[in-house]
């Protein structure tokens, strides 16, 4: 059941373009491949500071309606009577008070986890809701820390926006907070000053840290700091590795095979859903090893040509992999929201 069908995707944090990062991105790609489908969407997010609560401020972002409520939860009476879902999808950040506010409105509600901090979605076991996780360790851990059972549906990245031809000149970090491994990066990239590394801000920072990163970046002549971009492309076009030595739980890692359809491998730690991520085309670390360990690393892939183009043809043959494909994780996302909506009426 696709025809008629709306999908209204909804956020505690705020969306594009006032905010990136690998979550809302992700929404975005699903958007947009549901639309090449016939189905309409929108997004409700946090946003709108100047306005009352719950007023909400309307525009269009590269073809959908995003709906901007300075508390998101609020708006959902209104957001629902203008748009008129057939399910609500929530995600990342404060969801709990909206996913209670779409069932009090009588809309289908879905919930998918996209994080293993778990923070604002401490939900308890229910029929009610049609849970979904980005990746095998999202949903097990969603198991044990909730009860909860999920789907897994990896993130829909439309990996042709990220694929490029790159010149393998640069190392390259994603990233602005010290849980993605921002202090591990900094300290490899300070011990090889014979390489140009870029480091690129993913979420929003004070501007007093973005100071004191470029004052460190500075200091070692070799690192560039930059701000968030819509188009990763430009740095993926001079990318020779990634880095992602997050020292939390990360739910997947989506720069990873952004950067990986390009032949571009990775050195990350072993949290969370990185081994799933980065595959056999990179290497992986104790997020808590000494600096030597990860050094030795990022050495052998940076120095060893042989190796490098080992873990690069690998890298790309992963990220290439069935499982990822756009239209299989569109598909299963339709086919999970219709037998959803179904079994809603049946039992109504």
């Amino acid at each position: 059941m696709t025809t008629g069908l709306r999908i209204l995707f909804a956020t505690g944090l705020d969306y594009m373009p006032a905010r990136v990062g690998g979550a809302l991105q992700s929404i975005h790609d699903l958007s947009v491949a549901l639309n090449a489908r016939g189905v309409e969407t929108a997004v409700l997010c946090a946003g709108a500071p100047d306005k009352p609560a719950n007023e909400v401020q309307r525009d269009v972002y590269r073809g959908y309606q995003v709906y901007r409520a300075r508390q998101p939860e609020r708006a959902v009476a209104a957001v629902t009577r203008d748009f008129r879902p057939s399910a609500a999808v929530l995600q990342s950040g404060a969801i709990q008070a909206m996913t209670e506010a779409f069932q009090a409105a009588g809309v289908a509600t879905m919930v998918y986890i996209r994080d293993a901090e778990f923070g604002g979605q401490m939900f308890l076991p229910s029929t009610e809701i049609l849970f979904l996780a980005n990746s095998a360790f999202t949903a097990r851990r969603t198991e044990v820390m909730l009860g909860v059972d999920c789907h897994v549906l990896p993130s829909l990245i439309r990996l042709s926006e990220y694929r490029t031809e790159t010149n393998r000149s640069r190392a390259l970090f994603v990233g602005s907070s010290p849980r993605k491994g921002l202090e591990i990066a900094f300290r490899i990239a300070e011990r090889r000053a014979d390489i140009p590394f870029d480091f690129v801000e993913s979420w929003p920072i004070s501007e007093h840290r973005r100071v004191h990163y470029g004052a460190r970046c500075a200091r070692a002549g070799n690192i560039a700091w930059h701000r968030s971009v819509s188009d990763m492309r430009q740095f993926y076009a001079t990318a020779r590795l990634l880095l992602a030595p997050s020292v939390w739980e990360e739910a997947y890692g989506r720069v990873v095979p952004e950067a990986q359809i390009s032949g571009i491998p990775v050195l990350a730690s072993d949290r969370g859903g990185l081994p799933q991520a980065v595959g056999p085309g990179g290497i992986l670390i104790d997020a808590h090893a000494p600096d030597a360990d990860w050094l030795a690393a990022f050495d052998r892939m940076w120095d060893d040509d042989a190796e490098y183009s080992r873990l690069s043809g690998l890298a790309r043959e992963h990220a290439e992999r069935e499982e990822m494909a756009p239209g299989l994780i569109t598909g299963r996302f339709l086919e999970l929201v219709s037998d959803f909506i179904a079994a809603r009426r049946g039992g109504a």
